[in-house]
């Protein structure tokens, strides 16, 4: 038995159009919020927020925003939240 980690394993492709795919690792039953936010720091997206057991996850993002618009080319962080103290931030961009 391999124990799992806390973090964001993967982000593919990233440069991404129109869709990336992000792989992340839970390491404890905990409540786990996955965002996506732009480098103003607002708050585009929540992908997750959800009580996630231990174990591997993958999510998809399209590039839309809360309201389903499109965001524009440029940079974007994921942030992986578990039980609002465990926090890993990652970039990706958005090429059209």
């Amino acid at each position: 038995i391999i124990p799992y980690y806390f973090g964001i394993d993967a982000i593919f492709p990233n440069p991404f159009n129109p869709a990336t795919n992000i792989q992340f690792e839970v390491a404890e039953f905990s409540q786990v919020t996955l965002s996506i936010y732009n480098l103003n720091g607002r708050l585009l997206k929540i992908l997750l927020d959800d009580k996630m057991n231990p174990g591997q996850y993958s999510f998809v993002w399209s590039g839309t925003d809360m309201q389903g618009y499109q965001v524009s080319s440029g940079i974007y962080l994921i942030v992986l939240e578990a039980r609002r103290q465990k926090v890993q931030t990652r970039k990706m961009v958005l090429l059209k």
